[in-house]
């Protein structure tokens, strides 16, 4: 993985829809809630990190990279 897309459908392949699923109920992010309109991965901490550090050493944003980043 060396560009921002590639890591950001990376994450999307690993989605967990029933986590998901709780962390959205758990966030509230239904219509007229606090969260409204948020979206979840349902990725926990542990596997967040584990794809950070696979690509942390390797990757350099560019400032449009990281805009792009920034705004998924």
């Amino acid at each position: 993985m060396t560009t921002a897309k590639e890591i950001i459908e990376y994450m999307e392949s690993l989605r967990n829809e029933e986590q998901r699923e709780n962390l959205m109920r758990f966030f509230k992010t239904a219509p007229g809630e606090y969260g409204y309109g948020d979206e979840f991965l349902g990725l926990k901490v542990p596997v967040t990190r584990e794809v950070v550090n696979s690509v942390a050493q390797d990757f350099a944003l560019s400032e449009e990279e990281r805009k792009q980043w920034m705004a998924a």
